[in-house]
């Protein structure tokens, strides 16, 4: 049985949330290696998939943690790496998949979010998800708040019928739409965060940066006759 303590969670590991979309409690497999739960646990390499190809293909749906072997070959950390969950209802209600562990979070979603409502507006539809989207973002690398909607509208341009006859975005409908959305009217360069760490503010991540080593040391002999370098 799967515990409902998940749902207190922001995000979850890829391993967590594959297990829990495939119906398994995650607890149940934690001490099993990645190819252990691949054969054990039914649809769970299939939703693994689908999960890692989203967080490449969507902005601020997760993270995912590289790690390489003696012979610098790279593998995804699965472990390490994560999914939030609010993107991950949305995903997953896209993909029509709602007989899942996640599936009571749309019972109460607003019939203008439906396609299947009669009454839906596919750009009022567009414009409350693309602002969902926004502001659950951690950062918005360096763009506003208007600028953010319009790429994330223009990534999900098709979705909701915003698209010209050659399949382009609709630059005017996009445009009003992040108006509407826009948070920050006034304009202006978005606020840096703040590296005061009395304030309890979270800093972005920093990736560390791997450098390769030099060809050759350099030299550290010195004559005793000339000045010692510290």
């Amino acid at each position: 049985m799967i515990s409902d303590a998940w749902k207190l969670c922001d995000r979850l590991s890829v391993v967590q949330a594959s297990l829990l979309v495939a119906g398994h409690e995650p607890a149940d497999f934690q001490s099993k290696e990645e190819w252990q739960i691949d054969k054990q646990a039914s649809h769970f390499l299939a939703v693994k998939t689908a999960l890692l190809a989203a967080i490449l293909e969507r902005e601020g749906f997760g993270e995912i943690t590289w790690t390489h072997d003696q012979f610098n070959n790279n593998f995804v950390e699965i472990r390490a790496s994560f999914v939030r969950t609010e993107p991950l209802r949305i995903f997953l209600g896209e993909k029509g998949m709602v007989d899942n562990y996640f599936s009571d979070h749309f019972e109460n979603r607003p019939g203008y979010l439906e396609p299947d409502h009669p009454r839906f507006a596919p750009q009022l539809a567009a414009a409350v998800e693309a602002w969902m989207h926004v502001q659950n973002l951690p950062d918005l690398q360096g763009r506003t708040p208007k600028k953010a909607i319009e790429k994330w509208l223009r990534e999900n341009a098709a979705r909701f019928n915003m698209t010209d006859d050659d399949g382009t975005a609709n630059e005017s409908a996009i445009e009003r739409i992040a108006r509407v959305c826009n948070w920050q009217p006034q304009g202006g360069a978005p606020a840096t965060p703040s590296s005061n760490l009395n304030n309890q503010e979270r800093l972005p991540e920093v990736r560390p940066i791997r450098l390769a080593p030099p060809a050759s040391a350099p030299s550290t002999d010195y004559d005793l006759d000339d000045d010692i370098p510290f």
